[in-house]
């Protein structure tokens, strides 16, 4: 879905840390159909260290033209790459 339920879903499933659900998380984080649930999925993804989370968020900020993921995909990679890092710049 996409509405508030699935949006609580995909932050329910950073909690149980699983590799189907951070799979599930990405995969929503690139779904073109709704920006609100892309926007909270990339939120998702700077709360687990990997690369496949690292990667995706940096492709976000290089690919995506909305504003609201921008922020969500730029605050996510902060927490990941370490403030003073220069990769998500």
């Amino acid at each position: 879905g996409t509405g508030g339920v699935a949006k609580r879903a995909l932050v329910g499933l950073r909690w149980f840390d699983s590799d189907a659900g951070w799979r599930l998380i990405r995969q929503r984080a690139t779904d073109r159909s709704d920006w609100e649930m892309r926007q909270t999925a990339a939120e998702q993804l700077g709360h687990k260290d990997e690369p496949a989370n690292r990667d995706l968020l940096l492709k976000l900020l290089q690919t995506d033209g909305d504003s609201d993921v921008l922020a969500a995909a730029f605050k996510a990679a902060r927490r990941l790459f370490g403030v003073e890092s220069l990769d998500p710049h």
